[in-house]
């Protein structure tokens, strides 16, 4: 017969003669010392071991496989980039710059050049010799952005009173519901 002493099953057996319950207090003393032990031995953030999580060193792990996996593959394609890049002008196709990442730690950064050597430079000569034209441009697209934004207000402004005439047409129409019902009731 299986009986639960506390929070641990237990064997006991009856005996038959003089309905004495006999329990095995062997087998329920080592099921309590093997719970408190494990309870004593084991941390209670699973995992851990050392201030280390072992799900954040499996995971940086697979993060690098994977990036060198896609590294070795994509090589040679980055290879043909680096020659055409260079091909165009005879300058340094990568050029390193640094960005902000986590928690305002900077890293440095490789890209494939997309623009020419010294794009600022080369920007900036070319708005100073330019400068009247890009200034009316931006004028001229921020007044249509403007005119835009004015149309689509006016646009909702106009729904909404739209609206507000439904609503008012629909509370007159089950007033005129409701005061006809009750003229019909008490006639």
């Amino acid at each position: 017969m299986l009986r639960s002493v506390g929070s641990t099953p237990s064997i006991a057996t009856t005996a038959p003669q003089h309905g004495i319950e006999v329990v095995d207090i062997a087998e329920h003393f080592v099921d309590q010392v093997s719970v408190a032990v494990a309870d004593s031995a084991l941390p209670e953030t699973p995992f851990v071991v050392r201030e280390l999580r072992l799900e954040w060193a499996a995971k940086r792990g697979l993060d690098i496989g994977v990036a060198a996996t896609a590294l070795f593959l994509l090589l040679p394609l980055m290879l043909v980039i680096a020659a055409l890049v260079w091909a165009g002008d005879r300058k340094a196709p990568i050029f390193r710059h640094t960005r902000l990442g986590r928690d305002g730690r900077s890293f440095g950064c490789l890209k494939f050049r997309s623009m020419v050597a010294d794009g600022e430079g080369v920007l900036a000569a070319h708005l100073a010799a330019r400068a009247a034209r890009p200034a009316a441009f931006w004028r001229e697209a921020e007044a249509k952005l403007r005119k835009i934004r004015e149309e689509k207000l006016r646009e909702q402004k106009r729904e909404e009173r739209l609206e507000e005439i439904r609503e008012a047409k629909l509370k007159a129409a089950r007033e005129a519901k409701a005061k006809q019902a009750k003229a019909q009731q008490g006639a």
